[in-house]
């Protein structure tokens, strides 16, 4: 019965069908996130898949509340990605780079699972939101400068460079793509709009 976390013990079955409803939603949005996620942290994109599961399972058997989730973030990609490209060098193959992102994935949760059970959660709230979102931004920047190139170069060097490629790719835009895309975006802008 310890294995059943507190908050299944008392669940309501008139609740299934909108937590399905909602398992589902979740569903959506994370196997997107996962592929992606799995890209920037520089792993094939199929990892991403496999892991997503087994974070979601380990919340639902050690978590403790019934309204989150645990997925993954462009931060914890990013700096996944960042730690190993110290480690890993020109001649690290694929395999390697999986197993050194495995063991950095390891050894973190580990670091996680001795301060969840020393209760070091409240060192969070020493960190201000400035700070952590400055952080964000500039993991983000150094991110991006690193995986492309021309920005690299000086101001005046990496203007057409870097526009160029982009101008070239937009004959290859599937539009519906983006039409399907920007719907949502205007309806809400509309709706904020006309009923604020």
């Amino acid at each position: 019965m310890r294995l059943v976390p507190t908050w299944l013990r008392s669940y309501d079955r008139t609740w299934l069908p909108v937590d399905v409803t909602a398992g589902l939603t979740v569903w959506a949005v994370m196997v997107p996130q996962a592929l992606a996620y799995a890209g920037i942290a520089g792993v094939p994109v199929q990892n991403g898949l496999y892991v997503m599961p087994l974070a979601v399972v380990g919340y639902l058997l050690l978590g403790s509340s019934r309204h989150l989730y645990v997925g993954p973030s462009a931060t914890v990609a990013t700096l996944s990605a960042s730690t190993v490209a110290l480690v890993a060098t020109a001649s690290t193959d694929s395999a390697d780079y999986i197993a050194l992102t495995f063991a950095l994935t390891l050894m973190v949760g580990v670091i996680y699972i001795a301060g969840g059970l020393a209760r070091m959660g409240f060192v969070s709230r020493f960190f201000a939101r400035p700070v952590l979102e400055g952080f964000i931004v500039g993991l983000a920047v150094a991110w991006t400068r690193r995986r492309y190139p021309p920005l690299q170069m000086a101001p005046a060097r990496w203007i057409r460079p870097a526009v160029a490629p982009v101008a070239a790719r937009l004959r290859r835009v599937i539009w519906y793509g983006v039409l399907a895309a920007a719907t949502p975006i205007v309806i809400i802008l509309v709706l904020l709009i006309v009923k604020p």
